[in-house]
């Protein structure tokens, strides 16, 4: 194809997919689209616009992502995302608006995906008009109606463009094609980790169909695709060091968010946990799909008819015909067959899936395995092109010939194309009326001296996120792919701001600096936020430093840190044989398990079953710190918790209820006391219980030096 034909189809493409993406475009400056898993949109707003900060000003921080801080290397707790930047950060160096920069992405690896989709069905023999349907039918294929940020993460263009170059090189095995597919493998490789399996799996299969072909220089063809396959890996290796580098931390992290989800769909879902997936949240991701069986949320049926048709292509004469059906059909069960998970339940009895394999492998990291719909969708539309063209080569010449192609676009518009626009769309002030606000912010606080910033309230964080793009302060806390082992430590003291002990806790772990406070109309009127702040003024934590336009203020935070050793620990990244706060985890003598525990404040009545708010009194007066907070995982030998533990009065022994543990919410050194609330369930049993609270080291026992602490309580 000429670049004059491959200009004009392009073209007829951004006409399509402007059109179907009309009822975005006028808010692509201020809204940012979103679905069941919208923290993940504006994580990737968020991280592609680091990426472009980091790569303009202080490329050697790349990794060392502003977030969570101080945690290490926060970068590889999600994707990086390099490649998108050829387009991401031109628009975003240029406008300073990253919700825009974001949205421009995803709408051009529309025209994109499709143009590729097109140029490679073409390449494969087949008719103009079936492939530009087939073009279309990729383009809109799973996982991309309607249009969003997340696609970004599994970009399918790169599927086409790699089957492409292989052909093309396998056509004529030059140095400047083998260049030029290790350049698509290698942007493919760098769009995310998602993709760069998807891309692998296509370049392998597609290379080992190609070097089977019967033809002159077979030989430098493998040579030449192992070379450029060596680099792009090598590529790829390299960028993904520091990657390799926090495996350990991701790994704690996956088991804690596995243990989460598992814990939440033992409360809402009736199915298995595999079944999540397919049930209620994809139905909200993918609205524009409608109601049904889940396969039909990733392949409407049309798409599925026409790749049922393209499979008379397997009989064809046509060798490169015969052999992309065969790829089509290879490409659509893989994926199909890995989208399915791990494991299915038949008759009562569980069946491993291959997808269980990947789980077991290095891998590992790809956790959704319905994403593999990507590979199946690049199979089908590869199908439909080839039945079209195969159906229009059987027609005779002119208008008949382009009828079952026309018809088909027309079809996959009004079908999918008609919800490609229609999203979500949450508006977002601090990528328009709130950015002159953050702009100021930065160049203030660094004026002032540089520090982490904690925006309130903390419900805001989407604002907060998109608004971070702005100044760059580090902040102690964001949503990411994998939490760090202090994240659900912070997140308990942040929920509990404005109490002194949370705020102390947080500049011991974070060196929280600065607290910047939302207008009142983000905290549901002026009474709430005059509350917080006198709250903090009444202690003595903070004191105002700027006030800004629009109800903004500035605060900064008066206690200065007093236990060092946790934010060095933190920012060193977890040891083993250490809490997170740098604690030995060992068990106490006799001199470090000294201590008092009491019960501050609880109910005189609880309601049966119900959680009994108790809020508790700990001292350690022992000679040795008491470790308590673990890295995530399974538990920890040697972490000091809480157990509660409702004793029926006047009952037979061995009728009590199940003692129930907690952790203690933080280290605790010599001399300390924290205040911490617990939530016990009360028994179900109405009647009159002693609520007894102690001390234990976990696989050592209780504290003797400690004495249990005793409550009445009745049970209604």
């Amino acid at each position: 194809m000429s670049r004059g034909r491959a200009g004009a189809v392009f073209a007829s493409y951004v006409v399509v997919f402007t059109a179907l993406m009309a009822p975005w475009l006028p808010q692509i400056a201020q809204g940012v689209p979103t679905g069941a898993f919208a923290p993940d949109e504006f994580l990737i707003v968020w991280v592609l616009a680091w990426v472009a900060h980091a790569l303009r000003w202080c490329p050697s921080r790349l990794f060392s992502a502003p977030m969570n801080y101080p945690s290490p290397l926060q970068l590889t707790a999600s994707e990086h995302f390099l490649s998108s930047q050829l387009l991401f950060a031109p628009v975003l160096w240029a406008t300073g608006n990253a919700v825009l920069a974001t949205n421009v992405c995803v709408i051009a690896s529309y025209p994109v995906a499709a143009l590729a989709m097109q140029r490679l069905v073409v390449a494969l023999g087949c008719d103009g008009a079936a492939a530009w349907v087939a073009g279309l039918v990729f383009a809109l294929g799973p996982l991309r109606v309607p249009a969003r940020p997340h696609a970004l993460q599994y970009l399918n263009l790169y599927l086409p463009l790699t089957a492409l170059v292989l052909l093309r090189l396998r056509d004529g095995p030059t140095v400047v094609r083998a260049a030029l597919f290790a350049l698509v493998l290698g942007a493919g490789f760098l769009s995310s980790y998602y993709a760069a399996v998807l891309v692998a799996l296509v370049a392998g299969l597609w290379g080992i169909a190609e070097a089977l072909r019967r033809e002159p220089r077979r030989g430098r063809f493998v040579g030449l695709s192992l070379v450029a396959l060596a680099a792009s890996a090598s590529l790829l290796a390299a960028v993904s060091r520091p990657y390799a580098a926090q495996a350990a931390s991701r790994e704690r992290s996956a088991m804690y968010f596995r243990a989460q989800v598992d814990q939440l769909s033992r409360a809402t879902f009736s199915k298995n946990l595999d079944d999540i997936t397919s049930s209620a949240v994809l139905a909200q991701s993918f609205p524009g799909f409608g109601p049904g069986p889940w396969s039909t949320l990733f392949f409407p049926p049309l798409p599925l008819a026409l790749a049922c048709v393209g499979t008379i292509g397997l009989a064809s004469r046509c060798s490169r015909m015969r052999r992309a059906a065969l790829l089509g059909v290879a490409f659509t069960l893989s994926g199909w067959t890995l989208m399915l998970g791990p494991g299915m339940t038949v008759a009562g009895h569980r069946v491993p899936l291959p997808f269980a394999v990947v789980q077991a492998s290095p891998l590992a990291f790809f956790r959704a395995s319905e994403r593999f719909a990507v590979l199946a969708g690049f199979g089908t539309a590869l199908l439909a092109g080839v039945g079209l063209g195969i159906v229009a080569r059987r027609l005779p010449q002119g208008l008949a010939r382009v009828a079952p192609s026309a018809l088909a676009a027309i079809a996959v518009v009004l079908t999918s194309g008609r919800s490609l626009g229609r999203n979500s769309l949450l508006h977002v002030r601090a990528a328009v009326e709130d950015a002159a606000v953050y702009d100021r912010l930065g160049d203030l606080v660094r004026r002032m001296g540089d520090g982490p910033l904690l925006e309130v309230p903390t419900s805001a964080w989407c604002e907060a996120c998109i608004g971070a793009t702005r100044h760059w302060l580090p902040s102690i806390s964001n949503y990411t792919g994998y939490v760090p082992d202090q994240g659900p430590t912070v997140d308990q003291a942040l929920r509990l701001l404005p109490d002194g002990e949370m705020v102390a806790d947080l500049v011991d772990m974070t060196h929280l600096r600065w607290l910047l406070v939302r207008p009142p109309s983000d905290w549901g009127g002026a009474a709430p936020r005059l509350r917080f702040l006198t709250a903090l003024e009444s202690q003595h934590l903070a004191a105002p430093a700027l006030t800004l336009d629009g109800g903004w203020a500035l605060l900064r935070i008066l206690r200065a840190p007093r236990h060092p050793q946790w934010f060095t620990a933190i920012a060193a990244g977890t040891r083993p044989g250490f809490t997170v706060l740098g604690t030995p985890l060992r068990p106490l003598t006799v001199g470090a398990s000294l201590g008092r525990l009491s019960i501050d404040s609880a109910a005189a009545t609880a309601q049966a079953g119900a959680p009994l708010q108790v809020r508790l009194g700990v001292t350690n007066e022992g000679d040795a710190p008491w470790p308590a907070v673990a890295p995530l995982g399974p538990p920890i030998p040697y972490v000091v918790r809480l157990r509660a533990h409702w004793r029926a009065r006047g009952a037979a022994p061995g009728s009590d209820v199940p003692a129930v543990t907690f952790p203690l919410r933080r280290d605790l050194p010599p001399a300390e006391t924290l205040h911490q609330q617990i939530a016990p369930p009360a028994p179900a049993t109405p009647g009159s219980y002693d609520l007894e609270v102690s001390l234990e080291q976990l696989d050592v026992g209780r504290l003797d030096g400690v004495e249990t602490a005793r409550t009445a309580i009745e049970v209604r």
